[in-house]
């Protein structure tokens, strides 16, 4: 029996402790998940759900050694005329990640920006910086054992990986302040490598980027 002051402490920290049991004590613990979820008001159904999705990405990334994150962002932009393309206005942003291991998605997520973007230097490399810092940080909560997790960043922008791998020197005190922050969580992984890729070829996340709103 899997006491309930197991289940409420962090799902990461219980998980993480049974990935070094077997198999069939981890699925003893889905299971009395949902025997408490029935027996018990202490979950919601909903909750319950939330709970088996979590320990399911869980088992799936703690079986990854290595994942490669595909990074975009993208400004929404619309002209007082169309035709002419004059009146040009910045009207939001989006970005957008993608994390996968020989093909197979693990996680993924497309969001439009905070409204206080539209206070601060409105350009697509803001947006990809976000995407980059939610990527890392997604990483960092839903993975086991984040030091034993190798990743590869590939992103079409020149900007980011350049400034990333400090190959370029980052002028710009927005792009500095996210830099540092995604920086901060590099360390919690084994490594964090950065590609730069031809935009063609980072058309998912583009396209995650493009529909988040």
């Amino acid at each position: 029996m899997i006491s309930k002051e197991l289940l409420s402490i962090p799902l990461k920290s219980a998980y993480s402790s049974l990935l070094t049991i077997g198999c069939e004590d981890q699925q003893c613990l889905k299971a009395e998940i949902l025997s408490i979820g029935t027996d018990d008001s202490i979950f919601s159904n909903a909750e319950i759900s939330e709970h088996l999705k979590t320990f399911e990405l869980m088992e799936r990334l703690s079986k990854k050694g290595k994942v490669c994150c595909h990074i975009d962002g993208s400004v929404r932009i619309i002209y007082d005329d169309e035709q002419t393309k004059t009146g040009k206005r910045i009207v939001g942003a989006d970005a957008s990640y993608i994390v996968e291991s020989s093909e197979e998605v693990l996680l993924e997520n497309g969001f439009p920006l905070p409204v206080e973007f539209m206070n601060e230097e409105r350009t697509s490399h803001i947006a990809e910086y976000h995407a980059l810092l939610s990527c890392l940080s997604a990483l960092t909560v839903n993975y086991p054992n984040p030091k034993q997790l190798d990743i590869e960043i590939e992103s079409d922008s020149e900007v980011l990986c350049s400034q990333m791998n400090y190959s370029s020197r980052t002028r710009n005190l927005r792009h500095k302040y996210l830099k540092e922050k995604c920086w901060e969580l590099i360390p919690t992984f084994n490594s964090v490598t950065f590609k730069q890729i031809p935009r063609e070829e980072n058309h998912w996340a583009d396209r995650l980027a493009r529909t988040s709103y």
